[in-house]
């Protein structure tokens, strides 16, 4: 693909490289000045990656922080020159911030509005830090280090952020970022370094059965429906709570059918729990209106507004004599997939609640402590039906007879190298009368057991 060029003599001599543009056909060349042998080979290992990176129109951010971090300038505006970067000498070609926050949001058409939502949070906390005129090219990893640090620093009166808030702050900067760098806007990532990778939800708050009976005594009407599709089968709220139709809840095969989740835009059924169709059928016979009515299948199963939804739960649970705990509804849902767990296949219940196995395994199931008690109180050195079927099998064996299983016989008046594996009846006459060891040596017998028991006569 490329090639390396001795331009002149000598023990450093003036090093170039070669290779062919796919997109004109001709012949370019970098100069690379004095510089040995070995510095050449890994710039040719570079350029190699470079120019694969502009044939497939993919980039390569490892060439890309090579090119930043490990190229002199001069070598830098050769390397833009003949088109497989851009040049740090045009500084007034990067866009502002704020330009090109503007221009990554309005290509990103595929975003679902709760994910525009975090992405425009994570916008305004890079440009409150950085200015909104600040050039993208003039931000350095340094830079993007010490923002991520103010992000645990409250703001407006609110309280800090949780480390998995920054890190998807961090994640959400990254990818407009990295956006950047695919179209060649900047030559490499300032905030590839920082931490952004998940991390598993915080399980420390199982919902147990009498506090949600404690808080759907004193929730109104329409919120024991939304808690009880939170709490009982594990729907997202406010995402597919409140696009639930009565035309999805079929109470004769107790099933909340065609789940609609726009998390994933996907389908999935749920069943119907006895205390959620209690609930269900009382907020059904409120919709109707009357006893001989219906409400309409298209009409929404909650009626909750989906805004302030934090604010009345808290209300709720201090009206239950409750405090309030972390994540309202998430845990409600974790709850409900924990409670699943204990009777149904983990297959079953993640299609349910509708995430993959590991996603339940790592932010869902929880430990909670009736687990821990029933372990507790349960043996786990009872007898089971293979231990007391083989007790009576020995049992049955009488004293003083040798298991063909249990030990091989040498007999000590055969001369040596000679084994008699003896059965059960040949040795009862021998053995008869035994009651160690050394008896049975005495008769010119040898067990050797190999670590199982010879059974001798108590007689």
């Amino acid at each position: 693909m490329a090639s390396l060029q001795k331009l002149s003599g000598g023990k450093r001599p003036i090093r170039a490289i070669d290779f062919t543009d796919s997109r004109d056909g001709k012949r370019k060349r970098i100069r690379l000045g004095k510089v040995s042998h070995d510095d050449a080979l890994e710039y040719k290992r570079w350029i190699e990656r470079l120019i694969s990176a502009k044939l497939l129109a993919q980039p390569d951010i490892k060439a890309n922080e090579w090119l930043s971090e490990r190229v002199p300038d001069q070598i830098h505006e050769r390397i833009a020159n003949v088109g497989l970067c851009t040049s740090r000498t045009r500084p007034s070609e990067f866009p502002t911030l704020r330009a090109w926050i503007d221009r990554y949001l309005s290509e990103r058409s595929d975003l679902k509005p709760a994910s525009r939502k975090r992405i425009e949070l994570t916008a305004d906390r890079l440009i409150q830090y950085f200015g909104s005129d600040i050039l993208i090219g003039d931000i350095t990893p340094s830079m993007a280090h010490e923002w991520r640090a103010t992000l645990y620093t409250p703001i407006r009166g609110k309280s800090r952020l949780s480390e998995a808030s920054v890190r998807t702050h961090c994640r959400n900067a990254k990818a407009m970022f990295t956006a950047a760098v695919e179209r060649e806007l900047i030559p490499r990532n300032p905030f590839t370094g920082l931490k952004s990778a998940s991390i598993a939800a915080n399980r420390d708050h199982y919902i147990t059965p009498a506090q949600t009976r404690d808080i759907l005594a004193v929730a109104p009407p329409a919120w024991r429906v939304l808690i009880g599709l939170a709490r009982f089968s594990g729907l997202r709220v406010p995402s597919e709570t409140h696009l639930l139709k009565w035309s999805s809840v079929d109470f004769e095969r107790k099933q909340l059918i065609a789940v609609y989740a726009p998390k994933t835009d996907s389908y999935r059924t749920v069943p119907i729990v006895p205390e959620l169709l209690t609930i269900l059928a009382d907020a059904y016979a409120i919709a109707a209106g009357s006893p001989d009515a219906v409400p309409s299948p298209t009409s929404a199963v909650v009626t909750v507004p989906r805004h302030n939804r934090h604010r009345m739960m808290k209300l709720i649970l201090e009206r239950a004599g409750i405090k309030p705990w972390g994540d309202l509804f998430q845990t409600l849902r974790r709850s409900a997939e924990t409670d699943f767990a204990r009777e149904n296949p983990q297959h079953a219940v993640s299609s349910w609640i509708g995430h993959s196995m590991q996603v339940s395994e790592r932010n869902y199931l929880m430990m909670t402590n009736d687990l821990i008690d029933a372990a507790s109180s349960r043996p786990l050195m009872s007898e089971s039906k293979s231990a007391s079927k083989s007790s009576s099998k020995s049992a049955s064996v009488k004293p003083g007879i040798v298991m063909q299983h249990d030990a091989i016989v040498h007999n000590a008046n055969v001369p040596a190298g000679s084994y008699a594996k003896k059965k059960p009846h040949d040795m009862h006459g021998v053995t008869d009368g035994c009651r160690s060891l050394p008896q049975l040596k005495a008769r010119g017998f040898e067990p050797r057991t190999y670590g199982l028991k010879v059974r001798c006569s108590t007689s």
